[in-house]
This record gives C-alpha cells, structure tokens and sequence, in this order.
C-alpha cells in the first residue's frame, strides 16, 4: 500500500448525537485499506471529562471504528484539542490509537510538518489563553478526575454555556489566528502547518528564507467534512460529503 496520510480535525462528536457519530464512523470506513496513517487533530470529542466518558453511545461508535481502522492497518494518532485535552492513554489503548502532544511534528519527504490543534496561534483571545493555562496544569487533571462523573459532567456544562458567551463577545480579530505566531512556528523550522481549532477551512502560502512555506487549516470536519490528504508527495484538501 502506498502512503497516504489523512488528517481531520473538530469533529466534535457529542454525546446523544449519533447521527454526527454515524457520519464520522462512515467517513472511518471510507478510509479503510486506503490510508496508512490518521491524524486527529484536538476536539475528536466536543467533550471529554475523562473517567467514565467512553461508556456514552456515541462516544463508544466513534473508539469502535477507530479501533477496526487501526486493525485494517492504519496507523492512528490523536492529539487532544481545548476541550478532549483530558484524552488518556488507557482511552487511545481502546481506540487502537497513540497519543501524540501538541506540536508533534512530522519529516515527510524532507519537509518539517507541524501538527497541531491551532488555539495557540489565537493569541489575542487572551481569555482562551488564560482558561486554557489553568487547565493544561499539571494539577487540574488528576484533581477533575477525582470527582465524581455527574458532578465533572456538571462542571463541564458550565464551563461550555460560559465559553460559548464569552465567544459571542469575541471580535472576529480575537477569534483569528495571529500571523506573527504563525510566523513564529515557521522560524521555528516548520516548512508546513496543519492544524484546525477556529473552525475555517484556510490555506496560507508564503516564502521562508529557503523554501516555501504554507499552513492548512482544516476546518470544522463536522461542518463540512473537511480533511487534508498527504499522498505521492503532495497535500490535498478534500471534503467527505454524506
């Protein structure tokens, strides 16, 4: 089989929808003795409060399928994203998958590839920034999961109703990813970007002091069904239609 790499971002499957679950597990079977690696990139769940999470219905197609397109050969990675960060190793284990951090990156055919969930590049979101700190402590974890599933389950409500307020009182600047911390990430010795989080399917190209450069922004796939195909050398954006 010849190489081909898929990455996705934002499905955002959610508990009790599983018409949204059934379209990513068929998207899943499309992929089936075609690709040999997929890359999830944060917010494969529009929620994940860790222990106990996994047993939801539509929680548990999506680990399912993903567990049969590993066994059909493929090789699949989930980085967490700002609201699956709580993903665990015992739930990739279940899912056939690894677990991969924020700014892994990749050498594809001499090309240094940063993969990414993306809200690090929203710097002027100073509120995101600030919440995403105190989560991403090392202490937040063991301390959430402590708690008892309906009382996380409450929390994480909360957290969800606060957030999509505080959006809606967001400009479009703060939502948008900063060119100067793209630009960072490229100085850095990226020659491609791929990431999602803001939810706009966007391609940048540009110029580094050696070659070019360009930044694939995958879009929301549980939208539009966006991913990103690496095959014989090259990047390819595609839409699954359902």
């Amino acid at each position: 089989m010849r190489e081909c790499l898929i990455f996705v971002s934002d499905v955002h499957a959610q508990p009790g929808n599983t018409e949204r679950a059934s379209r990513f597990c068929s998207f899943l079977d499309s992929l089936k003795g075609t690709a040999t690696a997929l890359y999830v990139l944060g917010d494969l769940f529009d929620s994940w409060m860790g222990r106990g999470d996994g047993k939801q219905p539509a929680y548990r197609m999506v680990i399912e399928k993903l567990r049969e397109l590993s066994g059909a050969g493929a090789a699949v990675h989930l980085l967490p994203g700002n609201w699956d960060f709580l993903l665990d190793a015992e739930t990739a284990r279940m899912a056939g998958a690894t677990i991969c951090r924020d700014e892994t990156r990749l050498v594809l055919d001499g090309s240094t590839v940063l993969l990414c969930h993306g809200d690090g590049f929203c710097v002027r979101d100073h509120g995101h920034q600030r919440f995403s700190r105190f989560l991403r402590h090392p202490m937040f974890p063991p301390a959430y999961q402590a708690l008892p599933f309906f009382v996380r389950k409450s929390l994480h409500w909360l957290m969800r109703r606060i957030s999509r307020w505080r959006t809606s009182l967001k400009t479009r600047e703060q939502l948008e990813m900063s060119t100067h911390a793209v630009e960072r990430a490229f100085a850095s010795g990226a020659d491609v970007i791929v990431c999602g989080h803001t939810h706009r399917i966007e391609v940048r190209h540009g110029q580094g002091a050696n070659s070019a450069r360009t930044l694939y922004n995958l879009g929301c796939w549980s939208d539009n069904g966006s991913y990103l195909t690496y095959k014989d050398g090259e990047f390819s954006m595609h839409q699954f239609r359902w």
